[in-house]
């Protein structure tokens, strides 16, 4: 991870490929996964598609079901990283919710 960036995003916002269920924190980073990024190409790379798809998909699905979309995606991607991710490995970032925006929009 780029620590250069912004120290301790990783710990903060990432999913870890291991659960504490009395760890409240890891019900928020099943969420806050994607705003945390691995430095400022990742996060840049993400908003710029996001801008590009993200206004499309809102005309034509509305904001709250965009949102219940991304929510939905956090959620998912973030349960597929505990299950079946790397392991010792960090989840951060939208890409799964740049490629729903992609995948809306076709």
């Amino acid at each position: 991870l780029n620590i250069t960036v912004l120290p301790g995003v990783s710990k903060f916002f990432g999913v870890d490929d291991y659960v504490s269920l009395k760890n409240p924190m890891q019900y928020i980073r099943l969420f806050s996964h994607i705003l945390g990024h691995d430095g400022l190409e990742h996060l840049r790379g993400n908003m710029t598609h996001i801008l590009l798809v993200g206004p499309s998909a809102e005309a034509f699905f509305g904001s709250k079901e965009v949102f219940q979309i991304i929510l939905a995606v956090a959620a998912s991607s973030a349960l597929a990283h505990i299950l079946i991710g790397k392991a010792h490995s960090t989840q951060l970032g939208a890409s799964g919710v740049v490629f729903s925006f992609f995948f809306l929009n076709s």
